[in-house]
C-alpha cells in the first residue's frame, strides 16, 4: 500500500509498486445476509433455453430484443404439505417446469405432462390462485413471446391449470376467453367483492410491431369461467401500454382493492377501485412518471399506515439520460411505405429533435435513406424533420419518457412524492422487487434484481446488476451497499423474475429466474447457517 498525504496539485505523482509497503488484507468479519444454495438443489436442473429467434433481422431499431423477456416463476404450496413449492416458465419449445419442496429445504421436480404438451408457447407470466373456489391453488400461465409470434396467433393463447389438490395439474380448457396478445402479467384481486378472485392480464409486446400496444385484459370470474369484462370496467385498458407489472393495492384506504401499472413506454398508471369500477387517478401531474419501468411492489415503508410502492426502471447508467426538459421519443411509422412499421429513437440535441441510431443502421431498416444522405455528416447534421418529413412524423405513434430512475413513491393520503433512490440501486435495470421484513426489525426491507443483456449492437448491455439487498428504516429511506460478500448476493446473470419462497416454511430465500441460464436460490442466514 502506498499512501499520499496532501499531495500536490498540478503536478505528476509516481507510484512504484517496488517501494510500496506490505500490509495485511483487512479481515471482515461480518456475516453475509444471504447464502447462494443452488449447489445445494442437486434436483433443480431446469435451465431456461431460449429459442434462437433474432427480433434485429427484421427490426434492426429496436432499443432491445422483445423475445427475450422469460422465464418467469411463481411460488405456493401447491400439494398442501405446508411448504411451499415454485413453477418456473419455459421459452418457445420448452415446457415449464414445477418443483415441490419436501421438508429437507431442497426442491425436487414435479413431472407434470400438461405442461409437456403446452411446450410451443412461451411462458412470461404465471400466478398461483383458487380459480375454481375449492380451496387448492390452481396456476395461470401468461403465453408470450417477441417477434417469431404474430398477434392473434394460437400460440399466444393464455393457459389455467387446475389443481387436484395434490399438486397435479389439469388444463382448464374452456375457462379463459380468447387471448389474442402477447401477455406477461397476471395479477388477481377480488375486485368486485364477489368471494372469488378476478384477473388483470397485461399485454406485453406487440410482436413485430414495437412499441405498439398490445391488448390487455380485465378478466371476471364466474364461477370458475372467466369473461371479458375489459369495455365495460375500463375501457382504455384494451391497449393501455406495454404493460411489465401490476399490483392490485388498497391504496387510498376505502378498502377495495385499486390497481398500480407501470410498463416500457408508459407513465406509473393509478386506477382507483370505485366499488368495482375503475377510475384513471393522476400521480405527480404525470411530471416524471413516464418511464421504462419493469416492476412495482408495495409496501408500508414509512409506517404510517398506507401503502406506499417501489417502482423499478432501467436505472440511469445508460447513454439516454430523459429528462422532464429532454424528453426520450420513439416515432413508429412506415417510413419508407414497404407495408412494415419502422421505428426511430430520438433525443434532443442543440435545440432539435435528433435521431439516437447512426445512418447505418437506420440504412439498414430503411434503404432509401441511402439516396436521401449520401455521407455520415449530412445525416448527422439533419433533424428527425429532415430525415423523415413533418408529415410522416406527425402520423406516426409517438411515445415518449422522461424518467429512467428507480424510485420510492410514498403515499402521502392525498396522493404521491417521488423519491429518487440511492445511486447504486440505478446502475441496472430492476426487473423484479422481493419486499420482506427480513431482518425482522418491524421495518420492510427490499431486494432488487435485474439485468437486460439482449440490447442493439450500438447500446452496451446493461448488466451491472448483482442483486442488491435495500435495508429498510421504518421512515420511507433506505441503505444498500455494493460490497457483495456482506450481502451474499450475486444475481448477476440475466435476469428477469424474482420470487419470495420460505424453506422449511419459515426460513424467507428468494427464487430468481435468469434468462437462457439456470435459476438461482438464496437463503437468508444472518440469523441463523444453512442446516
Amino acid at each position: 500500500m502506498t499512501t499520499l498525504q496532501k499531495p500536490g496539485i498540478n503536478q505528476v505523482h509516481t507510484i512504484d509498486k517496488n517501494k510500496a509497503q506490505r500490509t495485511a488484507k483487512p479481515q471482515d468479519s461480518r456475516q453475509p445476509l444471504f447464502m447462494d444454495i443452488t449447489s445445494q438443489q442437486r434436483n433443480l436442473t431446469f435451465v431456461h433455453q431460449e429459442n434462437d429467434y433474432n427480433d434485429f433481422d427484421t427490426e434492426v431499431l429496436l432499443p432491445h430484443r422483445q423475445s427475450r423477456l422469460g422465464p418467469c416463476v411463481a411460488v405456493a404450496d401447491v400439494n398442501g404439505d405446508g411448504l411451499e413449492d415454485f413453477y418456473i416458465g419455459g421459452a418457445k419449445g420448452q415446457p415449464g417446469a414445477l418443483y415441490l419442496q419436501p421438508n429437507t429445504m431442497v426442491f425436487e421436480p414435479s413431472p407434470q405432462p400438461v405442461f409437456a404438451a403446452d411446450a410451443g408457447l412461451e411462458d412470461l407470466g404465471a400466478l398461483f390462485f383458487d380459480a375454481d373456489q375449492d380451496g387448492d391453488l390452481d396456476l395461470y400461465v401468461a403465453s408470450g413471446g417477441g417477434g417469431a409470434f404474430r398477434e392473434g396467433s394460437k400460440q399466444l393463447q393464455d393457459r389455467l391449470y387446475l389443481n387436484n389438490g395434490s399438486g397435479q395439474f389439469s388444463k382448464a380448457a374452456a375457462a379463459l376467453p380468447r387471448i389474442t396478445a402477447s401477455t406477461a402479467v397476471v395479477e388477481a384481486s377480488d375486485w368486485d367483492k364477489d368471494g372469488d378472485l378476478d384477473l388483470l392480464v397485461g399485454g406485453r409486446t406487440f410482436p413485430g410491431m414495437y412499441p405498439h400496444h398490445p391488448q390487455s385484459y380485465l378478466l371476471r370470474n364466474d364461477g370458475g369461467q372467466f369473461t371479458d369484462v375489459t369495455k365495460e370496467l375500463y375501457p382504455d385498458m384494451e391497449r393501455i401500454g406495454m404493460i411489465t407489472d401490476a399490483s392490485w393495492t388498497d391504496v387510498d384506504g376505502d378498502g377495495w382493492e385499486d390497481l398500480m401499472i407501470v410498463g416500457e413506454w408508459m407513465p406509473i398508471t393509478y386506477l382507483r377501485n370505485q366499488e368495482g369500477q375503475l377510475q384513471s387517478m393522476p400521480v405527480l401531474e404525470d411530471k416524471g412518471i413516464r418511464g421504462w419501468w419493469y416492476s412495482i411492489e408495495p409496501g408500508d415503508f414509512d409506517g404510517d399506515g398506507d401503502q406506499d410502492f417501489i417502482a423499478g426502471n432501467i436505472g440511469l447508467n445508460n447513454k439516454f439520460h430523459p429528462s422532464e426538459k429532454k424528453n426520450l421519443h420513439v416515432f413508429c411509422n412506415d417510413f419508407d411505405s414497404n407495408g412494415t412499421p419502422d421505428i426511430v429513437l430520438s433525443k434532443h440535441y442543440k435545440g432539435e429533435i435528433v435521431p439516437v441510431r447512426g445512418k447505418e443502421c437506420s440504412t439498414t431498416q430503411m434503404p432509401f435513406l441511402a439516396d436521401k444522405f449520401k455521407s455520415y455528416a449530412s445525416f448527422a447534421s439533419s433533424s428527425l424533420e429532415d430525415i423523415y418529413g413533418a408529415d410522416m412524423l406527425a402520423e406516426a405513434l409517438h411515445l415518449q419518457v422522461d424518467n429512467f430512475a428507480t424510485v420510492y413513491l410514498e403515499n402521502t393520503g392525498s396522493g404521491f412524492k417521488m423519491h429518487q433512490l440511492p445511486n447504486e440501486i440505478q446502475l441496472a435495470p430492476v426487473n423484479s422487487i422481493v419486499v420482506e421484513d427480513f431482518d425482522k426489525d418491524g421495518y420492510l426491507d427490499a431486494v432488487l434484481a435485474g439485468n437486460i443483456f439482449e440490447t442493439e449492437v450500438e447500446t452496451a448491455a446493461y448488466d451491472a446488476g448483482k442483486g442488491l439487498y435495500l435495508k429498510g428504516h421504518g421512515d420511507g429511506t433506505f441503505s444498500t451497499s455494493l460490497y457483495m460478500p456482506a450481502s451474499g448476493l450475486f444475481a448477476h446473470r440475466n435476469v428477469k423474475d424474482m420470487a419470495l419462497i420460505r424453506l422449511g416454511g419459515q426460513r424467507p430465500a428468494l427464487i430468481i429466474g435468469n434468462n437462457d441460464s439456470s435459476p438461482q436460490v438464496f437463503a437468508w442466514v444472518a440469523d441463523r447457517a444453512v442446516q
